[in-house]
């Protein structure tokens, strides 16, 4: 079938068969993670120490909570592949060009995102936050809502750091302008701390720093990258 010419029909059954694909590879990725979910949650809870359960379930669906989502981020290359054999069918050439330059840098940039958070901005974040109250109070951290911190604030830095890769296609696009991204810096600073406060699942302003501090730094670079397209 020539891909311009692909039917209502024909563009759900692709779909569907998209789908499919990427469930299979999301439960054969889980699977193998299974293994790893001891490794990982010793990691995680390093900066507080031991962690409780308040339920007798909560054990067991924290390890399949965390086994799906190293699934998904083992998978995250496959999926991203299967959902772009879907789009592509609806693009021009030259969008086709521009999303296989953008993709992979994409996929970087969250990896990179993910790997700040996890490894300086969540172990600072827990140091301050749980340092607050010694001496006055005794931390007794939730297994679940422990994890589902940390996996959140994994997914609010992978999210963030696509920044550049947002100016650079709005760039490509003629949207915006290197002189545009510096006129209008200072409105972009405060933007920058309005979706930190948003995006951290804290209200406090440390945790807030953490995650606007790179994404300064990441919009100065991107000013410098427009020039480029």
């Amino acid at each position: 079938m020539e891909e311009n010419k692909y039917s209502l029909v024909e563009h759900l059954d692709e779909l569907r068969k998209r789908i499919i694909y990427c469930l299979i590879f999301l439960a054969v990725a889980s699977a193998l993670s299974w293994q790893w979910v001891p490794l990982f949650i010793k990691y995680a809870s390093a900066p507080v120490g031991k962690l409780v359960f308040l339920h007798p379930t909560e054990a067991i669906f924290v390890y399949f909570k965390v086994a799906l989502w190293g699934g998904f981020f083992l998978s995250l290359p496959a999926i991203l592949y299967h959902i772009w054999k879907f789009v592509s069918i609806g693009l021009t050439p030259e969008e086709r060009k521009n999303i296989v330059i953008f993709a992979p840098a994409s996929f970087i940039l969250f990896l990179l995102g993910a790997g700040f958070a996890m490894f300086l901005a969540v172990p600072l974040a827990i140091k301050f936050m749980v340092g607050f109250g010694a001496g006055w109070a005794e931390p007794m951290l939730s297994l679940n809502q422990y994890l589902s911190f940390v996996g959140w604030m994994v997914l609010a830095f992978g999210a963030a750091f696509e920044l550049p890769m947002g100016i650079l296609f709005l760039a490509k696009l003629k949207v915006v302008t290197p002189r545009t991204l510096k006129l209008y810096r200072k409105h972009a600073v405060l933007l920058i701390f309005i979706a930190a406060a948003i995006l951290t699942p804290t209200p406090d302003a440390f945790t807030q720093f953490l995650l606007a501090a790179p994404l300064i730094i990441l919009y100065e670079a991107s000013i410098l990258l427009s020039y480029l397209v």
